[in-house]
């Protein structure tokens, strides 16, 4: 909705998809996956992840968005 750029890099190379999908593994909190789904609804590469996560919810949404491995 406020256009911010969906690829832009963090300061470890990844992307907001990807931090949150390794933030979801390591340090997982309730909101994660609802943040994930939404980040691909907004139009996330989902091909800037590690899939799969060995996270059968996280790995069944990247999918949906038709992640490759």
């Amino acid at each position: 909705a406020r256009k911010v750029p969906l690829e832009e890099k963090n300061q470890y190379g990844g992307t907001p998809l990807g931090q949150a999908v390794w933030s979801a593994i390591n340090e997982p909190l309730p909101g994660h996956l609802a943040l994930i789904e939404a980040l691909l609804e907004a139009g996330s590469n989902p091909d800037f992840t590690s899939y799969p996560t060995g996270n059968e919810r996280i790995d069944d949404l990247l999918k949906r968005f038709n992640a490759k491995t």
